[in-house]
């Protein structure tokens, strides 16, 4: 999978692959790290696809003419669905230690009327790892249609897997391959 572009915020990067898909150019973004520090480091942009690179190019040039403008709804869609926790979860209000209906919308203690943050409550009592459940699987399966018109080769010897099955074994080395997984970053 080429790479197209780096960028150094994970936002920026998912725009420019959401943008090339738009276009009908199959694309992802690979998460960097820094190896010496383990921090976040540029975000790549890839491509499934050789020979849509210099279009793909040109297309992101294009957004960045655009003024970046992220989704409206972004916000509530990154709300975490509080319903989806264990029922006997607790949050207590950090000022009269009272029990918090599990509602991320909730700005006030319902028994002392202080402000509160029940995410925040969440958080601080259990940790990051309790809103794991708070968000749905999403399922980033790729398109038929992509899957059949990607230009892909082997993971194992680049032999060209066009006109073969989606998955199946490579005719030249005989090594197993998923053009799904293949798009996915995954191999074989």
């Amino acid at each position: 999978m080429p790479d197209v572009r780096t960028y150094a915020s994970l936002t920026h990067a998912r725009a420019a692959a959401d943008f090339l898909l738009s276009h009908g150019i199959l694309a992802r973004v690979i998460p960097g790290r820094d190896l010496l520090t383990a921090q976040r480091s540029e975000h790549t942009v890839m491509i499934a696809e050789a020979a849509e690179l210099e279009r793909a190019r040109l297309l992101l040039d294009e957004l960045l003419a655009q003024p970046f403008q992220p989704d409206p709804e972004w916000e509530s869609a990154t709300a975490p669905d509080l319903s989806r926790l264990d029922p006997r979860t607790t949050a207590a209000c950090p000022k009269c230690r009272g029990q918090l209906p599990l509602d991320a919308s909730i700005v006030a203690c319902p028994t002392c009327k202080a402000p509160v943050d029940v995410v925040d409550a969440l958080l601080r009592q259990h940790g990051p790892e309790v809103l794991a459940a708070c968000y749905p699987e999403v399922d980033a399966d790729i398109p038929e249609e992509m899957v059949e018109s990607a230009i892909l080769s082997c993971p194992a010897c680049g032999y060209s897997l066009s006109g073969l099955a989606e998955r199946g074994l490579c005719p030249e080395c005989g090594g197993d391959y998923s053009k799904r997984d293949i798009l996915r970053g995954a191999g074989g």
